[in-house]
C-alpha cells in the first residue's frame, strides 16, 4: 500500500489503496471517503463520507441544502488516523489561504507522504487563513491545483485593486448612480467587504452573499454593516 499509486479520474485525485478521493466532482456514494478542499461549488458534491474543517461544513451546507453525508470535520494541523478495509493512514489538515476554511491534506502511509493543496493562495488575505506555504518541505509527492500558474496571469497587489473599487463607488455615487460590485457570492465578496470596511459606504447584499457571509460571521470574521 502506497500514496504513490494514485490516479486521475473524472478531473479528480483518487487513491484507491486508502479508499480516497480528493476533491471528487461526481457524487462518491460507496464506502469511500472524500476529501473536500473548500465550499465553491466546483469541489463539492453530495457524497456519503467526507472529510473537511469545519468552515467548509458550514458553507457547503449553506450552499448545497440539507447535506446528508458523514462528515469527519478536522482543525488544522491535527493528525487524524483513519481506516478502510484494514488499511491505516494518516491525514492531516493544512491552511491553503484560497478561501476561508480552505484546506491542503497531508496523507502519511508507510513512511511516505503525499500533500494534495487544491486551490491554494500564497499572497495574504483578510478573509482567509493563511497559508502553510512550509507544508510541502519533505513531502515525497506534492499534486498541485494551479489555476493561474501560468507566468502570463499577472496580478495587481490587493491594496491597488481594493482603493479603484473604492474610487469607482464614489464617483458613481457623485453621479448619482448605484455602483454594483460583481463578485464570486463565497470569497471574493467578503475580500470585497473586508476591503470596504473603512470606505464608510452603503452597502447591500445579494441573497446568496448574505447566507454566507453570515457563516463568516458566526465563526468571528467582521464586516462593514
Amino acid at each position: 500500500m502506497s500514496v504513490r499509486n494514485f490516479q486521475f479520474r473524472f478531473g479528480a485525485v483518487h487513491l484507491p489503496e486508502l479508499g480516497l478521493w480528493l476533491d471528487a466532482h461526481e457524487p462518491v456514494l460507496g464506502s469511500e471517503r472524500v476529501f473536500i478542499s473548500h465550499a465553491h461549488s466546483d469541489h463539492t458534491a453530495p457524497h456519503r463520507e467526507v472529510v473537511l474543517t469545519e468552515a467548509t461544513a458550514r458553507l457547503a451546507q449553506c450552499r448545497m441544502g440539507n447535506c446528508q453525508w458523514r462528515e469527519h470535520t478536522l482543525p488544522f494541523h491535527q493528525r487524524t488516523a483513519f481506516t478502510w478495509e484494514d488499511r491505516g493512514f494518516d491525514l492531516m489538515l493544512v491552511p491553503a489561504g484560497h478561501i476561508f476554511g480552505s484546506a491542503m491534506a497531508l496523507i502519511e502511509c508507510q513512511g511516505e507522504s503525499l500533500l494534495y493543496t487544491g486551490d491554494f493562495k500564497l499572497r495574504p488575505s483578510r478573509s482567509a487563513e493563511a497559508c502553510d506555504m512550509f507544508a510541502a518541505r519533505g513531502v515525497d509527492i506534492l499534486i498541485m491545483e494551479t489555476t493561474y500558474g501560468r507566468p502570463e496571469y499577472q496580478f495587481p497587489p490587493t491594496d491597488e485593486v481594493i482603493r479603484g473599487v473604492i474610487r469607482f463607488c464614489r464617483e458613481a455615487l457623485d453621479n448619482d448612480e448605484v455602483p454594483i460590485l460583481l463578485g464570486y457570492s463565497l470569497g471574493k465578496s467578503q475580500e470585497l467587504l473586508y476591503g470596504l470596511a473603512d470606505a464608510r459606504l452603503p452597502i447591500a447584499l445579494h441573497p446568496a452573499v448574505e447566507c454566507l457571509t453570515k457563516v463568516y460571521e458566526q465563526m468571528g470574521h467582521r464586516f462593514p454593516p
